[in-house]
C-alpha cells in the first residue's frame, strides 16, 4: 500500500468500509471480536489524532445490524445501511437515529413498488424454489440462493422478473446475496449522500479524494469508484481485486486493520512534508 500512496498527495480523512467480507466473514462462524476491538481503538484514537482517519460503514445490511456494528467499533460519524437506502446517525437520538435517502422520501410510490416486487419474489423464488430473503429491510430486497444453487443462478432468476417490475429497481450482487434497491439507489448514491451530510451537517471539509474505501464484492464498486483510494481484503472477489488500487495480504477485519495502519503512515508522511516545506519557506 505504501508504494501506491507514495505519490498520492491528498490526506486521508475518512475510511468507508463494507461490513460482510470486510469486518466479518460470510455467515461462517463467530465474528472476530478481538479484531473489532482493535478497530474500536483506532476510532478512539481518531478523535485525538488527525493522522488517524475514522472508519464508518456502508453496508447492505438492515438498519439495526449496521447500528450494532457501528456502536461496537465506535464509528463516530453516520453509517449507510440497505445499500444506500438509509443512514444511521447516532446523534439523532432514540427513535430518530435512522433516516432514509431523500430520493426515497420524495418518491411516494417507492414503498408500493417494493411491496409488489417482494410479493413476486415470494411467489416465484421463495415459496416455489426455496430461496431465502434477509428480513428487516424497508426499501432494499436481499435474496439468498435456493438450496444447492449459486448467487449467479439467483441473479439470472431475478432478472427474469417482468420488466414492468424491474424497471423501477437497481440489481447487484455480493458474494452471498442478490441485492435489489429502488432505481437510483446503490452504495454509490449512498456514499454521495454521506459526504454531503458530513459537509453540510457536521461541517467537515473533506471530499472524495480524502476518502479511502474498502470493499469486497460487486455491490461495492459504485462507492469504491468514487473514493480517492480504493482497497480490498485478500478474500475479495477476483474482479474487485483487479479494479481497486490496493489489495491487502490479509482477510476481513485484519485487512481493514492493515489498511488503516497504511493510511496513518501516509498521513504522517504528508504532515512531515508539509512541515518541512513550511520550515523552508520561513527559514526555520
Amino acid at each position: 500500500m505504501q508504494e501506491f500512496l507514495e505519490g498520492y498527495r491528498h490526506p486521508l480523512k475518512l475510511i468507508v468500509a463494507d461490513l460482510d467480507g470486510c469486518l466479518t466473514g460470510y455467515e461462517e462462524g463467530p465474528v472476530d471480536a478481538v479484531g473489532l476491538a482493535e478497530l474500536r481503538l483506532w476510532n478512539d484514537r481518531a478523535a485525538e489524532d488527525s493522522n488517524v482517519p475514522p472508519l464508518v460503514l456502508i453496508s447492505g445490511r438492515p438498519m439495526g445490524y449496521v447500528e450494532a456494528f457501528a456502536r461496537i467499533i465506535g464509528a463516530p460519524h453516520p453509517c449507510i445501511f440497505e445499500n444506500g437506502c438509509g443512514m444511521y446517525r447516532s446523534d439523532g437520538g432514540l427513535g430518530h437515529e435512522y433516516a432514509f435517502h431523500p430520493v426515497l422520501i420524495a418518491d411516494t410510490e417507492a414503498d408500493g413498488a417494493v411491496v409488489i416486487l417482494n410479493e413476486y419474489f415470494e411467489e416465484h423464488l421463495i415459496k416455489s424454489k426455496g430461496c431465502g430473503r434477509i428480513i428487516g429491510k424497508k426499501y432494499a430486497i436481499s435474496l439468498t440462493p435456493c438450496p444447492g444453487g449459486t448467487v449467479e443462478e439467483l441473479m439470472a432468476a431475478v432478472e427474469k422478473a417482468p420488466a414492468e417490475l424491474l424497471d423501477k429497481f437497481y440489481i447487484t450482487r455480493s458474494i452471498s446475496v442478490v441485492d435489489i434497491t429502488p432505481a437510483g439507489i446503490n452504495k454509490g448514491s449512498g456514499f454521495d449522500w454521506l459526504i454531503d451530510v458530513l459537509r453540510d451537517d457536521y461541517g467537515f471539509d473533506f471530499y472524495p479524494d480524502n476518502v479511502l474505501g474498502i470493499g469486497d464484492s460487486w455491490g461495492d464498486l459504485p462507492f469504491l469508484e468514487k473514493c480517492g483510494v480504493s482497497t480490498a481484503p485478500a478474500n475479495a472477489a477476483a474482479e474487485i481485486r483487479e479494479r481497486v488500487d490496493y489489495v491487502s495480504v490479509s482477510n476481513e477485519v485484519h485487512a481493514v486493520l492493515d489498511i488503516i495502519a497504511g493510511a496513518v503512515v501516509h498521513n504522517k508522511r504528508l504532515a512531515e512534508l508539509e512541515t518541512d516545506m513550511t520550515n523552508e519557506k520561513t527559514g526555520a
